[in-house]
């Protein structure tokens, strides 16, 4: 039976159906409110809240084939309520990073926050907690679609708005959120700039729109918070001639200082198209499926899409001139967003050209680079599980295996 024959036989009360319905949706709601909400038990209230309310209003849905987005939009209005009155209890709260050294929390829960809140996701957390709560329910949607849970007609109908609207109000917050990570990322530096220590001493450690705002004027104006946030490039490539200089000298994924000698070393790169190959994966080159970063097996039998698809116009760096940027035919670039690597048109902003600009490197074997996020300093392009992601370099060999490219001649002509 498909989802309407479902919410239909629901609607006419068999119980059965309304079992199989609740089982199988059950998972979208714990989703999108689990990626909205951080403590544990808010979200088994709210998820309850709306599973409670979508049982009692089933019968009045009018359209059974909407019925995924019809309880997305009431999961997202169930968070709305509950972040208001969360935030008249705003200052009677333990703050996110303190949660772990409450001497009464559970274990299991301890744990589950530890594993949760490592890495890109624990920062992910902590900037989610600093966009509005408009922004806060859109993006536990946004998540979902990314992960393919939700499509974007799906989304616009949960907030209630139209397919071009919908992509606008994504792109924003968005754009908030990357800010919001730059704020997380220089309050959370160590050792921490003393001016943004002296910034924030009367603040309470709840994320507020007016600390928000005050935070991130100093982190934009300080060269020392600027470092923390964003990323250095790893070498030059002037012109069509080889990468014999550097101006930078920060690790690249070898973990090997950039260096004019260093640089020397590496294969020629050149401005141009041009084919990415692992160097851990041969034959596998960097590619796209669905405009999302791929390894595939592509060479000069393939079909000509597939070849055109794994080809890039290598040009001066969107970001810095001294780095790159890769182009694709039909004129849009690779950027990372939310750590993925992914085809996107050129958005004209400040944070498009850092994430579509990379720093090159020294790969791991002679002739081999590494590509530098420009906006995520120590963060290198690398495959895993044959998709490309933006990740901090763990400084171990794996890594530098998996961060490492050849640039070869062009697939495609």
């Amino acid at each position: 039976m498909n989802e309407t024959s479902l919410v239909v036989a629901a609607q006419a009360g068999d119980r059965r159906a309304l079992d199989h319905l609740v089982a199988a949706y059950l998972p979208l709601v714990y989703t999108i409110v689990r990626r909205a909400l951080s403590d544990r038990a808010d979200v088994d209230d709210v998820v309850q809240e709306t599973m409670l309310r979508a049982l009692r209003e089933l019968r009045a849905l009018r359209a059974p084939e909407s019925f995924r987005p019809w309880l997305a939009t009431i999961a997202t209005r169930q968070i709305s309520t509950h972040i208001h009155r969360r935030q008249a209890d705003a200052r009677r709260t333990v703050p996110l990073d303190e949660v772990t050294d409450l001497p009464d929390a559970d274990p299991e829960s301890r744990a589950l926050t530890n594993v949760e809140l490592s890495g890109h996701r624990r920062q992910a957390v902590h900037a989610s907690q600093w966009l509005d709560p408009d922004d806060q329910r859109l993006l536990s949607l946004w998540w979902l679609e990314t992960a393919g849970q939700l499509t974007r007609t799906e989304l616009a109908a949960a907030l209630g708005t139209s397919l071009a609207h919908a992509g606008v109000r994504v792109q924003r917050m968005r754009n908030q959120l990357e800010l919001s990570r730059s704020l997380v990322a220089a309050l959370e530096a160590h050792p921490r700039c003393v001016g943004l220590t002296a910034a924030v001493e009367d603040w309470d450690g709840v994320p507020s729109p007016l600390w928000r705002k005050r935070i991130t004027r100093h982190v934009r104006s300080c060269p020392l918070c600027i470092r923390a946030t964003v990323a250095v490039p790893a070498a030059a490539l002037v012109g069509g001639a080889e990468l014999t200089t550097a101006r930078w000298s920060a690790p690249a994924a070898s973990g090997r200082p950039v260096t004019a000698a260093t640089a020397s070393a590496r294969a020629p790169a050149r401005l141009g198209p041009a084919s990415l190959e692992s160097i851990n994966a041969a034959g596998m080159v960097i590619t796209t499926a669905d405009d999302l970063g791929v390894l595939e097996r592509v060479d000069a039998n393939a079909d000509e899409p597939a070849r055109g698809r794994a080809t890039f116009e290598v040009v001066r760096g969107l970001a810095d001139p001294s780095c790159v940027s890769f182009r694709s035919r039909d004129g849009r670039y690779l950027r990372h967003s939310s750590w993925r690597l992914r085809l996107s048109q050129d958005e004209g902003t400040e944070l498009f050209r850092g994430h579509a600009t990379f720093g090159v490197g020294v790969g791991s074997v002679q002739g081999s680079v590494s590509l530098e996020s420009f906006n995520c300093r120590g963060a290198f392009l690398r495959h895993r599980d044959r998709k490309l992601w933006v990740e901090p370099s763990d400084g171990s060999p794996g890594f530098r295996a998996d961060a490492s490219f050849r640039l070869r001649a062009a697939l495609a002509r």
